[in-house]
């Protein structure tokens, strides 16, 4: 089901927000491996989903088929969220994801608004495991997919996975992402339903200097909080 919001673009100049008319956006999960059967499936014959105008895509690195392939040692987890997000690691054959990644620049390059390298990613206790890796691990992933985005798209606008609890492990995990330099230089962040006094807590212990996508009253705020 596609979750229907309001975005309002603030463009911080010297500490002042400019607020630009609020536009409808939808958001929609792609999937590697329901996009990409096999590896060696023709990409003529992937099956990519529906995406309208004005969209928000979640990118979900997952094909159990690459899993496979580096991860098979690996415990499989018991997920309600469907069958590839049984592996929610990050990707084995980095070239595969990339042309994957690439391909779907070119599906949804006129219709995306932003991309989000998987949503809640600190979310890691089945059956709703988003991810399940360190904050290391997932700031690499993030940066690769990012700068990948980028080379195809240099105007794409590529997102941390949101921040939606702020738990105390959720927030040591999020402490170590966005401290990383080449985080804050190659993505954005933005959060669903963290209270901004404790994201811009958060924001302090890491030095991040960006401003802030915050959804709130129906609203995506981008705001140097």
């Amino acid at each position: 089901m596609k979750r229907w919001l309001l975005i309002t673009t603030i463009v911080v100049v010297a500490g002042c927000g400019q607020v630009t008319e609020p536009i409808a956006f939808g958001s929609q999960s792609v999937v590697w491996g329901e996009v990409q059967s096999a590896a060696d499936q023709p990409a003529e014959q992937w099956s990519w989903p529906t995406v309208s105008e004005d969209t928000v895509i979640t990118i979900w690195p997952y094909a159990l088929w690459d899993q496979a392939s580096c991860h098979s040692d690996w415990p499989s987890v018991v997920t309600l969220l469907g069958t590839s997000y049984q592996a929610p690691y990050p990707p084995c054959d980095q070239t595969a994801y990339d042309t994957w990644l690439r391909a779907a620049v070119t599906q949804y390059q006129t219709k995306v608004v932003a991309w989000q390298v998987v949503a809640a990613p600190a979310q890691q206790d089945p059956p709703f495991a988003n991810y399940i890796g360190s904050a290391s691990s997932y700031a690499d992933l993030s940066v690769h997919t990012a700068q990948t985005l980028h080379a195809a798209d240099p105007a794409a606008l590529v997102m941390v996975g949101e921040m939606s609890t702020a738990s105390p492990n959720s927030i040591t995990w999020f402490v170590d992402l966005l401290a990383r330099s080449d985080v804050q230089t190659n993505l954005d962040l933005f959060s669903t339903s963290v209270d901004n006094a404790v994201l811009k807590s958060l924001l302090d212990k890491t030095s991040w200097t960006k401003p802030v996508w915050v959804v709130g009253a129906d609203q995506l705020f981008y705001t140097d909080l």
